[in-house]
């Protein structure tokens, strides 16, 4: 065996989860061929196997990283192995398994470990890519005769049983200042009969331990979008679809990998809709930016005539809508000309569509509302609110005009009925405007507001009525249909993005937030306490959801600011 190693031998013990007695070790070699490795240890393996009359398949394994990849893992029937060859350091104590990634074997003491380890290297979720080590490799020599680097705060476990009982006592007794030394590192090299250390320390006062991510996949930089769950029509799970800031948009899989990366020249600046373009019930994914309407197959792949380019630049993101169920969709976005334009799904201009422009520019979506069979097509300029049928006439003729918050949509308020039923916004100032479809409008000051704030009217305590949902300045305020107060959160800094309304049953609503300073993310329950495990790391807007239909949990998908898209399980 001592023949296929190259100049490279490591040490690597998992303590990513604190609490872990016996965590994971590992023994990485390099090898100067991966091929004549793979050769040289299956002729080991076909011997043992016949000296142990054991069938060779019943030594090889394969992790199944998702339904496309999977990758092989060996046992060898013996223990110590590694021990034996390389010294009592490198002794895994148990069976010995391994795997092969590039040009390095991967020794570990089971087939869950190694699958483990398989799994977050698919995922580029590996230690060159840890900001304190990045940190700790910079102050260091590129070269090095040995290289030792720990996270003391999660290590006392792990060397008990390399330093004395004396050494040992003093670190638990002191355990909450080691609990802050994030980084030790020690380098030595020789030159001229010399041996040259490095030590490198790094105490950071208050450090906290962050919960569990059931997968953490790296992507080339920083996301600034809300990652969003997306149907495979092919499976009938879901997959993640997320943009970063190089403009690299990514088909993420349930198992964290990334089946495929695609460029395109701008930010994304509306939801990401699935439409069935063919009606041959595959899904195909569109969306804007500021220049172009995009659809692009499951493959990445653009859809015929796609992408479409815009007759101005737009202002606002695209809305789709579909007014019959049968897959006629309609595209509707406003531009700089002042012109809301409708296009068919083969990116064509519908020439039903007969509106003429805005007073002012447009910034929020187009909506369509439905009520007892009529059509509404309704947006908001600046001052006007604009209430249309399919063709672009007139419908409504709301009365009087009121500033617009330029951070909120139009809203419905659906009674059922369509006297009743009213459109609902805010103005500058904070109050509350209805606009019934009758065309009379009425207001509802509930306090006082910056023009910055963010609103939403949505049923929190589940009690059949539509709370008002503020969140100005780092305060969220929720105040019941009858006026009262249900309830105030204060995230003592301003927040940056909408609060997102999550229904997961009658009387479970929640509301997600994500402060960009902190880089933390809330779920906010819907009697103004902090949801159990909460706040979690994350620096983006997050999505909630299922990867498949019979999971019992949900995932949380959020963004974070060390360039990798967090999985978390929430109960």
């Amino acid at each position: 065996m001592i023949s296929i190693f190259d100049r490279e031998i490591a040490l690597a013990i998992d303590n990513s989860k604190i609490e872990n007695k016996d965590p994971d070790t590992y023994i990485i070699l390099g090898t100067k061929s991966k091929s004549q490795s793979e050769k040289k240890l299956s002729d080991i393996l076909e011997k043992l196997a016949r000296k142990n009359s054991v069938p060779v398949n019943k030594l090889t394994y394969k992790y199944r990283i998702d339904n496309e990849m999977s990758h092989p893992v060996y046992r060898l029937p013996l223990k110590n192995i590694t021990g034996k060859i390389f010294g009592e350091l490198f002794n895994l104590n148990k069976e010995t398994y391994f795997t092969f990634i590039e040009n390095y074997i991967v020794f570990g003491n089971s087939v869950k470990s190694l699958s483990k380890f398989i799994h977050n290297n698919v995922l580029k979720r590996t230690i060159i890519t840890d900001d304190a080590y990045k940190e700790y490799k910079y102050n260091i020599s590129p070269r090095s005769s040995l290289n030792f680097y720990t996270n003391l705060g999660r290590s006392s476990a792990t060397y008990a049983k390399f330093v004395t009982d004396e050494i040992f006592n003093g670190w638990e007794e002191n355990i909450e200042v080691f609990q802050n030394v994030q980084v030790f590192g020690l380098q030595c090299n020789t030159s001229n009969n010399l041996i040259y250390n490095n030590i490198f320390l790094k105490y950071i006062p208050g450090v906290s331990y962050t919960p569990h991510t059931v997968w953490e996949s790296r992507l080339d930089t920083i996301i600034d979008f809300k990652p969003q769950f997306v149907k495979n029509h092919y499976t009938n799970q879901s997959d993640i679809f997320v943009q970063d800031l190089k403009n690299n948009i990514y088909l993420i899989n349930n198992a964290g990998r990334t089946l495929w990366k695609v460029n395109i020249p701008e930010s994304i600046t509306s939801k990401i809709y699935q439409i069935d373009y063919y009606k041959n019930n595959k899904l195909q994914m569109i969306f804007s930016t500021k220049n172009f309407i995009h659809l692009i197959d499951r493959n990445g792949n653009y859809v015929e005539r796609y992408p479409v380019r815009l007759r101005s630049p737009a202002t606002n993101g695209m809305s789709l809508f579909d007014y019959e169920n049968n897959k006629n969709y309609r595209i509707f976005i406003a531009c700089e000309d002042k012109r809301i334009y409708a296009y068919a799904k083969d990116g064509t201009l519908i020439s039903g569509w007969k509106f003429n422009k805005t007073e002012n520019e447009v910034t929020r979506p187009v909506n369509h509302f439905r009520l007892e069979g009529k059509d509404f097509i309704v947006f908001s300029d600046k001052f006007k609110t604009y209430i249309l049928d399919r063709k672009g006439n007139a419908r409504v003729n709301a009365q009087g005009i009121f500033p617009r918050s330029l951070k909120n949509n139009c809203l419905l308020d659906d009674r059922n009925n369509l006297s009743k039923s009213r459109i609902v916004m805010t103005d500058t100032a904070g109050v509350v405007n209805f606009i019934y479809f009758n065309g009379k409008t009425e207001k509802i000051n509930l306090g006082s507001f910056t023009a910055d704030h963010f609103f939403d009217f949505k049923d929190i305590d589940g009690d059949g009525n539509r709370d008002y949902i503020f969140l100005d300045n780092g305060n969220l305020k929720v105040i019941k249909h009858n006026k009262t107060r249900l309830f105030d959160y204060n995230f003592s800094e301003d927040i940056m993005h909408r609060p997102v309304y999550y229904h997961f049953s009658y009387s479970d609503r929640k509301l997600g937030i994500v402060s960009e300073s902190k880089k933390l993310i809330y779920l906010i329950n819907n009697d103004g306490s902090l949801y159990k495990g909460f706040p979690l790391r994350g620096s983006t807007m997050f999505s909630i959801g299922n990867f498949t239909s019979a999971a019992s949990q949900f995932n949380l998908i959020v963004g974070s600011n060390e360039n990798f898209l967090l999985n978390y399980i929430v109960q």
